[in-house]
């Protein structure tokens, strides 16, 4: 075979392997648009459907109540802190405990009895009125149920507002020794209980009645002010020292809530 007659079996295969992708090309395209021409109508149809969705969900609201939920996140961040967010992760359990609590079968008849209670007219009630209904029972024990969430209630309000002052005292006396108090008057320093020589503990120093001097306790980092430096170290045993160091004795109920 001369040397022209191999170049040209070369080209011919190579024109007959153009071709057969050439062919490949064109069916491939041919079915792309077979499938195009399939899925139009029914794209259409899904369009006219979703629309006729959406303006039925514009008409009822849904559109406009997704639309300010969606802000909903924008308000929590712009509200709220990281710090806020730690200790409702931590407080979490107990705000199920108290949801459970509160949605008991018998809680909720109660509420749903009381709510009925309320759109009810009142009627006005007599001094002889008043009398007479303390001799029902369920009254009388209305009257003490109510008496017990106000003692409670009133607890509860007490204990942080000691905790408040506990917080202020600590922070006037702060601004007064690193003086940038200005013309605020800081809390009067609290007086410390004298404590006897014999009931005096090894190693500890009591501070004198003008609270000059901190109290130090073995084991136990306190800052300048007798506060622990690390709040999380805080014991049950540290606070039974601390109160032989105060002089207090024995912690009472009282004294550990």
């Amino acid at each position: 075979m001369s040397p022209e007659q191999a170049q040209l079996d070369e080209i011919l295969s190579e024109v007959r392997r153009l071709s057969h992708q050439v062919d490949y090309l064109a069916t491939r395209q041919r079915r792309q648009e077979e499938l195009l021409d399939e899925m139009v109508p029914i794209a259409r149809q899904a369009m006219e459907v979703a629309t006729e969705h959406l303006q039925a969900w514009e008409e009822n609201g849904y559109i406009a109540f997704v639309r300010e939920l969606l802000g909903t996140p924008k308000e929590v961040l712009e509200n709220f802190t990281v710090e806020d967010a730690r200790l409702l992760r931590e407080s979490m359990v107990n705000i199920l405990k108290v949801t459970r609590s509160m949605t008991r079968p018998k809680m909720l008849v109660l509420l749903n009895n009381v709510a009925h209670v309320v759109d009810q007219p009142a009627e006005d009630v007599s001094v002889f009125g008043l009398l007479k209904a303390s001799h029902d029972a369920d009254t009388r024990r209305g009257v003490a149920t109510a008496l017990a969430l106000l003692r409670e209630l009133g607890r509860g309000v007490s204990t942080l507002t000691e905790r408040r002052q506990i917080g202020s005292d600590k922070l006037a006396r702060h601004l007064a020794s690193t003086g940038v108090a200005g013309q605020r008057k800081p809390a009067p320093a609290a007086q410390t209980p004298k404590v006897s020589p014999q009931h005096k503990p090894v190693g500890v120093v009591i501070p004198k009645a003008t609270g000059a001097s901190p109290v130090s306790l073995p084991g136990w980092e306190l800052d300048a002010e007798g506060f622990l430096v690390d709040s999380d170290a805080w014991t049950e045993d540290f606070a039974r020292q601390m109160s032989s160091a105060l002089g207090l004795g024995e912690l009472t109920e009282a004294h550990w809530r």
